[in-house]
């Protein structure tokens, strides 16, 4: 029988705060990023990051601080991914353009993970451009289509 060691983080090495710089800063994004957010790996802790962490603590149910406590630190490396809700039955596809409240659950989820997107509730040009981009970035068929794949896909993190 094969056991499947737990990913454990590196060391603490302390707060993360804004405006931060450095290697520290670089891991815990990179990190992020191996998770499959959207989130720039410069070693820089500015607004994105900050929104990013708020995003993740919420997500996991941590005090939501914007500060990369060790707490945090800790669950980047070691949290279970968060499960998507059930597929809402219908691709979400444009033209024509798509709405209702399962294309703004998907715009939201798709804005908290760190893409520029507007959350109207309308699947149009922009959310499909945004997918393409999702689905290039999670190695998924960039065909602009939220089908069953993308729709988990936008919620389940790599851990």
């Amino acid at each position: 029988m094969t056991v499947t060691p737990t990913l454990q983080a590196p060391p603490f090495s302390g707060p993360i705060t804004k405006p931060q710089q450095g290697e520290a800063v670089k891991k815990w994004q990179q990190r992020m990023k191996d998770r499959g957010w959207h989130i720039k790996v410069d070693g820089i802790y500015g607004e994105e990051s900050e929104r990013l962490c708020k995003n993740f603590q919420a997500e996991k149910k941590l005090q939501v601080t914007g500060i990369v406590d060790e707490t945090t630190w800790n669950k980047t490396w070691t949290a279970p991914s968060t499960l998507a809700p059930p597929f809402p039955g219908r691709v979400l596809k444009q033209p024509p353009v798509m709405e209702g409240p399962d294309v703004r659950a998907w715009q939201e989820q798709v804005s908290k993970r760190g893409w520029p997107i507007k959350v109207d509730g309308r699947y149009g040009e922009q959310s499909e451009k945004i997918c393409r981009q999702f689905q290039q970035e999670h190695s998924l068929e960039p065909d602009g289509r939220v089908g069953r794949n993308t729709w988990t896909n936008t919620w389940v993190e790599t851990v």
